[in-house]
């Protein structure tokens, strides 16, 4: 398994360079707001139902 910042990273190679650095803070914004949704309470009891 390639490690998730490995593969945000090479995601990101295959944007527009002026875009590349606005897109990866992006990027990994979203990634840390999914993370810490998927996580959230209410939603681990979902998964368990």
């Amino acid at each position: 398994t390639i490690p998730e910042d490995e593969r945000l990273r090479q995601y990101g190679e295959g944007l527009p360079d002026h875009r590349l650095a606005e897109n990866w803070e992006i990027l990994k914004d979203s990634v840390k707001m999914w993370r810490d949704r998927r996580f959230l309470p209410e939603n681990v009891r979902r998964i368990k139902e």
